[in-house]
């Protein structure tokens, strides 16, 4: 079936900015990165919004000696995140932007080596971290899934969202999500556990 100009124009826009996304449905239950993040099928932000953050460039190291993020400079401001656990790689892009004071990171997993017609079936989800850094330290933070699941349950209003097999998805377009964060960002509530690294100077 043939797609719809704006359904055509929607796939090409983020797949221009962001080559070789992951097409996953259920990335949530494949990549240990974003098994607690709160997901959205739309970027977080948008092009004109993404910083480059020289600091952010190098490797970052988790204080308890596990998980490796190593953070490369690509093209349109956007990172090429290694993320290491246990030993095992998985490729995102990350891009920095900031919204009233508060900066975060949208992120994008890379295409995995499937076929074709495996790929094709998949969809692209984007994760959230809210990000702090200062000097050789690295704070991130992504959403608490919990409390934004009980926040949409009081008020199904405040972002569009779904549910996949008990999971909840956003689907607001990046203006909605916005908004979301720009009414929601400053309640520390909302964020998980935050993941404290430090710069590697091996």
């Amino acid at each position: 079936m043939r797609k719809s100009p704006g359904q055509e124009n929607t796939a090409r826009g983020w797949a221009n900015r962001f080559t070789g996304a992951l097409r996953l449905v259920a990335v949530w239950s494949l990549l240990p990165l974003l098994s607690g993040c709160v997901l959205s099928i739309h970027p977080w932000t948008e092009p004109g919004l993404i910083l480059p953050v020289a600091e952010l460039e190098g490797v970052w190291q988790d204080c308890e000696g596990g998980d490796t993020w190593v953070f490369l400079l690509e093209e349109e401001s956007t990172y090429r995140l290694i993320h290491s656990e246990d030993g095992k790689p998985a490729e995102f892009t990350a891009a920095v932007f900031e919204l009233d004071g508060l900066r975060f990171m949208d992120l994008l997993p890379r295409e995995p080596k499937l076929n074709g017609f495996y790929s094709y079936h998949l969809l692209p989800v984007h994760g959230l971290f809210r990000l702090a850094l200062d000097g050789d330290t690295l704070r991130l933070a992504m959403l608490d899934i919990d409390y934004v699941d009980h926040l949409l349950k009081a008020d199904p209003d405040l972002v569009e969202h779904t549910r996949a097999e008990d999971r909840l998805l956003l689907t607001a377009p990046t203006a909605g999500l916005q908004d979301f964060l720009l009414r929601c960002g400053e309640d520390e509530q909302i964020y998980g556990e935050t993941e404290l690294l430090v710069r590697s100077r091996r």
